[in-house]
């Protein structure tokens, strides 16, 4: 049972797509080192210099794969007051 959708289907695809593309054009900004060496143990393109990683699609592919389908969100409970 679907109780809401923010997104179209195709919209989900336009905005997945896009990020693929910004991951892997523009990257993300690193500033720690050790994080930057453990990207690249990961597949991804690192530009020390610039601190700059680039993840190549089929990289994030991989580890989107390994994150489950569905999470349950679920509110902060109070005590009885």
């Amino acid at each position: 049972m679907q109780f809401f959708s923010y997104l179209e289907p195709s919209e989900i695809r336009r905005v997945h797509e896009a990020s693929l593309e910004i991951l892997e054009e523009v990257g993300l900004l690193v500033r720690s080192q050790k994080a930057r060496r453990r990207f690249a143990e990961h597949g991804a393109r690192v530009d020390e210099a610039n601190e700059r990683v680039r993840l190549p699609a089929d990289i994030v592919e991989k580890y989107r794969a390994m994150v489950p389908p569905t999470i349950t969100l679920r509110g902060a409970t109070r005590p009885a007051t």
